[in-house]
């Protein structure tokens, strides 16, 4: 009795205690990328005993309602725990708590919530070169762990560095980034930042990095005449002398010239080499340049500008054979959205071109357009039902989903009985077999991509059916259906043999009475009243008479009668 006392005040004492010792406060999740660190503050100091802490998660949405906690941090004296070592789901919501403790005393616990792709802060590119040409920068950006869980992009902003106020911004799908249409000599300012449109989280801009423009360089004899297209030149030399630099018959403002340098040549020569060079340049130059980096992804063409692409406008194909092309579009914009058209365009391949007036660019091709590439992207499944369980075979329309998301992309196959719930299971492999559907009933199977654990692209084709019954239901209904036909044949039987054996029981009891009933009998055996045959009536009046008397007669011995019975009476 007393070692139970002891041990309820020993209880009763560690949890008044405990109850003294605070909780850990200001506790908050810093996540940057994919770096988590949990972080709180605690400044009671008056213990004897030095505080630890211990930290754990859990998942909040767990099929396991009672899931235990996973403990990350334990004993650590630190006011932080690292959590970027538990390889979190990030689009998981999770439970985090810490508590104190010291000796045998221990605080409450403090639980927050976290949810990487909410709370999650993006850092600034680490690493930007700048590469100056003529009129053009191009920008080469480091890449974020986050780019592909986030589809981040890359924002340029960039100014004159003389002119702060008028700041300009590119958005690109790639770490190459070439900022055009430039002024030489002339010093720009660029930062980047990432952003993601889809979670609508941005990162801060990296610190400005200043850089010129490079100068334009004319060539040509003495250094003096300009080249903007990149000069042609004719050397023709012989070991004889020379003559004076001629210029060609040609358009003087294409800075195109001949150093002759030649000893007894007709001038009809000079000037054919002169009109060759100058066709050549012409051509190359009424030629634009065509659009890069032609890109595919999430039914969304997209494409990089030409340097110069001042009042261009972009033709777009996709090809319907191996050799016929059909247009889709022509914009002044650097995309092609098909995430609404009617056409289905997996498996073509789609050419892009620059266009300004009569001018035209080469054909830039694009990249077969795979299931990675479309919004639309859905799962293959087919089914396969056997007596006793069904089979559902998933696999992927090509293999482009695999390989651009890893392990990252799931199936999660969905299942549920005709005008029922439906009831999901996510699943990596491709085969998945059902046991314990119920037998007669309709079920429908459908299956779908779920990427970082959201669904992704579209579901599968819904394939119904119903489940037969099993070996062992088919024989237990045999056995059933043939005690029921036993039974009924014995039944009929036996009545069959009754009705034989009694039959003149059964016939004495059917037959109908053989007493005729009173009110027939009466009927037919009483004697029928005697009326006399009727007389022609005749107009006499004596006979009239004659009936009146007879019923005057009648009528006073009736009254006779019974004044006679009265009195004796």
């Amino acid at each position: 009795m007393s070692l139970h006392l002891d041990l309820k005040l020993t209880l009763l004492l560690i949890m008044t205690v405990s109850a003294f010792l605070p909780c850990p406060h200001n506790v908050k999740m810093i996540a940057v990328d994919m770096d988590y660190m949990l972080h709180w503050d605690w400044n009671y100091t008056h213990l004897e005993n030095p505080v630890n802490f211990t930290a754990e998660y859990t998942l909040q949405y767990s099929e396991d309602e009672h899931e235990p906690y996973t403990r990350v941090c334990e004993g650590s004296r630190d006011r932080w725990c690292n959590f970027t070592h538990c390889r979190l789901h990030f689009s998981g919501m999770y439970w985090v708590r810490v508590r104190a403790e010291a000796g045998l005393q221990y605080s409450d616990w403090t639980t927050i919530t976290f949810t990487p792709d909410e709370d999650v802060l993006l850092s600034s590119p680490s690493i930007v070169n700048v590469m100056a040409d003529i009129d053009v920068l191009t920008l080469t950006i480091s890449k974020s762990v986050m780019s592909d869980p986030m589809k981040l992009q890359y924002r340029v902003q960039y100014w004159e560095r003389l002119k702060p106020e008028q700041k300009h911004m590119e958005v690109y799908d790639s770490p190459h980034a070439p900022l055009s249409s430039l002024t030489s000599r002339t010093e720009y300012c660029v930062q980047v930042s990432f952003f993601s449109q889809i979670y609508n989280k941005s990162s801060n801009y990296t610190s400005p990095q200043c850089v010129y423009t490079k100068e334009v360089h004319y060539t040509g004899h003495n250094n003096t005449a300009p080249a903007p297209y990149g000069a042609h030149y004719v050397s023709i030399r012989r070991a004889f002398g020379t003559r004076p630099q001629r210029k060609c018959p040609a358009e003087g403002e294409d800075g195109l010239y001949v150093d002759a340098v030649i000893l007894g040549m007709d001038w009809r020569l000079v000037f054919l080499v002169c009109e060759v060079f100058f066709m050549t340049h012409w051509a190359s130059s009424n030629r634009l340049s065509p659009p890069r980096r032609v890109n595919v992804q999430s039914s969304v063409l997209t494409w990089d500008p030409p340097v110069d692409h001042t009042g261009i406008t972009y033709a777009v194909q996709y090809n319907t054979t191996l050799s016929n092309w059909s247009d889709v579009s022509k914009t002044p914009q650097r995309m092609f959205n098909f995430t609404a058209a009617p056409e289905d365009f997996y498996g073509k391949r789609f050419r892009v071109r620059s266009e300004r007036g009569n001018q035209t660019s080469d054909w830039q091709m694009s990249k077969l357009v795979q299931c990675a590439h479309l919004h639309t992207c859905a799962p293959i499944i087919e089914l396969k039902v056997e007596t006793d369980k069904v089979h559902l075979l998933m696999k992927h329309r090509d293999q482009s989903v695999k390989e651009e998301n890893g392990r990252h992309i799931n199936f999660n196959p969905l299942y549920w009985k005709r005008n029922g719930t439906k009831n999901k299971q996510v699943f990596n492999s491709d085969h998945l077999v059902f046991k314990d559907l119920e037998s007669g009933e309709e079920y429908c199977f459908q299956v779908e991509y779920l990427l970082y654990e959201k669904p992704h692209g579209k579901p599968s084709r819904e394939i119904c059916t119903v489940i037969p019954e099993t070996s062992t239901q088919r024989k237990w209904r045999v056995i059933i259906f043939g005690v029921l036909t036993v039974m009924g044949l014995a039944i009929v039987g036996s009545f069959l043999y009754f009705v034989y054996t009694h039959h003149k029981r059964i016939k004495a009891l059917l037959q109908p009475p053989l007493d005729i009933p009173e009110h027939i009998e009466e009927f037919l055996f009483s004697d029928f009243p005697q009326h006399p045959a009727p007389h022609p009536v005749t107009q006499s009046y004596d006979f009239i008479s004659f009936v009146e008397e007879v019923a005057e007669d009648e009528d006073r011995r009736d009254l006779e009668n019974d004044e006679g019975n009265a009195s004796s009476t």
